[in-house]
């Protein structure tokens, strides 16, 4: 008999998750129940798993870990560039300052009163003063983002 094939009135839970219908830290009515304290280990003793992140951590150790300044960040993205790089340190310093959300906004308000003034049943070669100074805010607004 093999031991990947569940029995019919077996259910497979995850590791580090608690069986359906129960909270964190509680066990099931009956004893002989799926995830009982006698299949999980030897009673109160035995700690709950841990995630597959502080895993990580406790393998690699708390000293090889380098800080960062933006935790709630990747820390490293495309395989070599880290928070600390320059190419990246400058965008997440510029992406995270209160001014590239006001400017951001300001920007797309801005496109969306450029779109209200486009004719484009009018200004179809282009040729006036107006078109030609909405079609450099579109520009300028394509540039930006």
């Amino acid at each position: 008999m093999t031991e990947d094939v569940p029995a019919a009135d077996e259910v497979r839970v995850p590791l580090g998750a608690p069986p359906s219908g129960l909270a964190a830290g509680t066990s099931p009515s009956s004893p002989g129940a799926p995830g009982s304290s006698a299949e999980r280990g030897s009673g109160p003793s035995t700690s709950p798993p841990e995630s597959p992140a502080a895993e990580r951590g406790a393998v690699l150790g708390a000293g090889e870990e380098q800080p960062v300044p933006y935790p709630a960040l990747a820390a490293t993205v495309f395989f070599c560039l880290g928070q600390t790089t320059r190419p990246r340190s400058w965008c997440l310093r510029l992406v995270c300052s209160p001014w590239f959300e006001h400017v951001s906004m300001l920007v797309i308000m801005l496109n969306c009163v450029t779109l209200g003034m486009f004719r484009p049943c009018e200004d179809v070669a282009c040729r006036s003063e107006r078109c030609s100074i909405l079609e450099a805010f579109d520009d300028f607004i394509f540039a930006f983002f």
